[in-house]
């Protein structure tokens, strides 16, 4: 194979001047299975700048468009390796390049990295990312290694840092996930909440925060699959936690929090809003009916099973009279995880999403732009969220790689703003 010369962005970014790809050169990027042209000596991302895309153009209007983050992506973290062999070179992100000895540098935690990914994020009409807070301190406030994977919390927040010290950052917004001092079985402490809620207040009074329904901060809240009487030791507690949280955004000088709960099912949903008070609930991604019925293979599936399962959810959260934030998930499948302890514990089994076009993932975002204009009293904060930015080795991404370039956004983008 050829090397693949270094990405330059397909449109033109008139609100900053060119920012230097942090693409590597001198390794071929894309697998011959993922180069749909048929020969290894081509690199797919050089073919034209015209996206190739069959999604049908939506008036996007004043819907947004979020993104989910998972910034495990920094120097010295032990998820990099799960992406260096060579069947999971197509998902390598822009910024990645491969040694002489096979390791795999694919690190974002750098302003560089940042500014471009606003780049790429804001061309291809992302309104806004979500980023997960991940807070596990002592009492006094240093970090400490999470006793559920084994890596520092605190390293996963640096991508974060480096969006809000980034002159780019009015371009794409940011919204943030909370979620229970604890997992599991495991609680954290009260003390970790109050640095978490502390932390969120200061940094949802940026200007670049990302507010709904006249001013309200955006918050997510993860719920899905935990138990807060395992945790927190009841409902209730909880719930005095995020209305103290509410309480506190208010005399900070906000409006009352827009929060929503992330759930896998609508039942999790309506006791989260029974419970909690919570005001939308939504989803990481969707869990695909019978993925997990065989205990010992993978079950595979075609994208649009994945993309009617989300489809479903929305429904079924309409339906039990929830508002919701419909999520667009763009792929699921973990197996580079297969081997890894940090976490998964090695991903032997479920669910196997085949790998989706640019033009299927638009295609199911402008469904889902669609799906909030027709359901405007579920869809109240005319939103939707993305799985995701850059879970790559989950499957999930729509960042550019070394394989497809820009592509996955040129497509959004023609979705989202058809003739621009």
């Amino acid at each position: 194979m050829k090397p693949c010369a270094p990405l330059s962005l397909s449109i033109a970014i008139a609100f900053a001047p060119p920012i230097e790809p942090v693409f590597a050169s001198g390794h071929a990027s894309a697998s011959v299975a993922r180069d749909r042209s048929g020969s290894g000596d081509r690199c797919p991302h050089l073919e034209t700048a015209a996206p190739r895309h069959a999604g049908v153009p939506v008036k996007k209007g004043n819907a947004l468009v979020g993104a989910i983050r998972w910034d495990g992506w920094y120097r010295g973290s032990p998820y990099v390796s799960v992406l260096a062999p060579d069947e999971w070179r197509y998902r390598h992100p822009f910024y990645a390049r491969t040694l002489a000895d096979g390791q795999l540098e694919a690190f974002s935690d750098s302003q560089e990295v940042m500014d471009q990914e606003i780049a790429y994020a804001a061309a291809g009409g992302i309104d806004f990312w979500i980023f997960n807070m991940y807070v596990l301190r002592d009492p006094q406030g240093n970090p400490l290694v999470d006793p559920t994977n084994g890596w520092k919390a605190e390293d996963m927040n640096r991508s974060r840092k480096y969006y809000l010290s980034s002159q780019l950052k009015s371009k794409v917004k940011f919204s943030l996930m909370m979620g229970m001092p604890g997992s599991g079985d495991y609680y954290f402490g009260q003390h970790n909440w109050d640095f978490e809620v502390q932390e969120a207040i200061g940094q949802m009074q940026e200007p670049s925060y990302q507010r709904v329904m006249r001013r309200r901060p955006l918050v997510f809240f993860w719920l899905a699959g935990e138990d807060p009487e395992k945790i927190l030791g009841s409902w209730r507690k909880l719930r005095q936690m995020l209305d103290d949280f509410r309480k506190k955004a208010r005399r900070a000088g906000m409006k009352n929090p827009y929060i929503a709960a992330l759930v896998w099912s609508a039942d999790e949903g309506e006791r989260a809003v029974a419970e909690l008070g919570v005001n939308a609930v939504t989803s990481y991604t969707s869990p695909i009916p019978g993925g997990y019925e065989d205990p010992d293979n993978y079950t595979w599936f075609p994208y649009d099973a994945l993309a009617q399962a989300d489809s479903a959810l929305w429904n079924s959260f309409r339906d039990a009279g929830l508002k919701a934030i419909p999520t667009v998930s763009a792929g699921w499948d973990p197996r580079p995880h297969r081997d890894d302890v940090w976490g998964y514990g090695g991903y032997t089994s479920g669910p196997v999403v085949e790998y989706a076009t640019a033009e299927q993932i638009a295609t199911h975002l402008g469904e889902g732009v669609q799906w909030i204009r027709g359901n405007p009293a579920s869809a109240e904060a005319s939103t939707i969220i993305m799985y995701a930015w850059n879970e790559l080795s989950e499957g999930g991404w729509i960042v550019p790689t070394h394989s497809e370039g820009t592509t996955r956004l040129d497509a959004i983008r023609q979705v989202l703003r058809p003739g621009q």
